[in-house]
């Protein structure tokens, strides 16, 4: 048999073995090796109240019901002045909960600037979080380092200051504060165990909050102080309430309150209000100067906070009642609209605030109804309002 024959030979038994190969797979019973599946998200989220947007990229979609929805690696999260969510998963057998409180952004991964990476890493890019059954969880934030020990921890950053803040409710936590933001140098760490806090920011902007030195470990009888100079109220009431649903140890007494009364909150959104020539009508409608004026005359700031409209002094916003009702008009509301308006009774300037305010808006067609409301419901009452929709109004400091 000459050399191409042999090869010939070959080659045909060559592909009659590919055949049988190809026949013998055909005929497994088991079928074909399924991929690799990819594996489930560790977090989910949920929409507590709106508005909530979490997704991988930005815009961030809203979630606009209130299931779990998947929360891997690397989805951020965002809230509104209204909006909470909570993200959960299991780190180390138990349910890690995080309750992201209002206007508040977090991110399921290290924070750009950080040398830490790992799966159980979270950044506080802005706000406020309470983090329940997260041990061995670091958070952090630009200006400090948190890897939980414990149960309970509440964790606040302020941007603008870059304070960063820790209190331990339960169990501990080790901190280390960031000393230098562009390099990333660390500073010393130390531990905080139940009923401690801690802040601190970088050395460059290094001031003390109240009579409280930063990076020093103080129990919570001096937290309030640390709240009313930072203006955490808000935060502080959403972590008491947590605290009281899981029997846990936090300030108890009522929601902190402002030590001295020197702002008050116009807080809206819902319905119509979620627009912004009808936020700058609702402005232009009141007379801030008079009421200030009026009503305080004193140092009293009145902040005007609505979805798109945030006026640290509503006293910015010109008086013109005429221009107003021409913008209701030009935007479909030429007779206006209804709006609820809440307020306490028990504290007479805000009641007073508010039947100036019924007047003043009634001037351009706003109909008023004013709630008295305590400030243990006023908040669950705002956001239901806004959730189906309905124009609403909210005073308080």
């Amino acid at each position: 048999m000459n050399t191409h024959a042999r090869f010939t030979k070959w080659l045909a038994m060559i592909f009659l073995l590919a055949l049988v190969t190809i026949l013998l797979a055909a005929c497994d019973p088991t079928g074909p090796v399924p991929p690799a599946q990819t594996p489930k998200p560790d977090f989910d989220i949920r929409r507590e109240t709106p508005v909530v947007n979490a997704g991988p990229t930005d815009p961030l979609p809203a979630l606009n019901d209130a299931v779990f929805h998947p929360f891997p690696p690397g989805h951020r999260v965002n809230t509104n002045n209204t909006g909470e969510a909570l993200v959960q998963g299991d780190v180390g057998g138990k349910t890690c909960k995080i309750f992201v409180f209002r206007n508040t952004s977090l991110v399921k991964k290290a924070c750009p600037r950080s040398s830490f990476q790992g799966s159980n890493t979270v950044c506080n890019e802005e706000g406020s979080a309470l983090f329940i059954d997260c041990s061995s969880q670091l958070i952090l934030t630009n200006t400090g380092a948190f890897q939980v020990k414990g149960s309970w921890v509440w964790v606040t950053y302020l941007p603008e200051s870059q304070i960063s803040l820790v209190a331990v409710l339960e169990g501990e936590t080790d901190v280390q504060p960031v000393l230098n933001i562009d390099s990333g140098e660390m500073g010393e760490g130390m531990s905080l165990g139940p009923g401690q806090f801690y802040y601190t920011m970088p050395d460059d902007m290094m001031m003390e909050v109240g009579s409280l030195q930063p990076r020093r470990v103080y129990p919570f009888e001096r937290l309030p102080e640390a709240i009313d100079n930072l203006g955490l109220h808000e935060w502080s009431e959403r972590v008491q309430v947590r605290a009281d649903e899981g029997g846990v140890p936090y300030l108890d007494a009522e929601p902190v309150q402002p030590s001295s009364d020197k702002r008050v909150y116009v807080r809206g959104g819902g319905g119509v209000l979620n627009e912004f020539p009808i936020q700058d009508s609702v402005g232009r409608a009141v007379d801030w100067s008079a009421i200030h004026e009026s009503i305080f005359a004193d140092e009293t700031e009145i902040f005007f906070d609505l979805p798109d409209i945030k006026l640290p002094d509503a006293r910015e916003f010109p008086f013109d009642p005429e221009f107003s009702k021409a913008m209701l008009a030009e935007m479909g509301y030429p007779e206006g609209f209804p709006v609820r308006l809440l307020a306490y009774s028990y504290d007479d300037q805000l009641w007073t605030m508010a039947e100036w305010l019924i007047g003043m808006l009634g001037d351009v067609g706003i109909q008023v109804e004013l709630m008295d409301v305590t400030p243990g419901d006023a908040e669950a009452i705002f956001a239901e309002l806004i959730s189906a929709s309905e124009p609403v109004l909210w005073l308080s400091r």
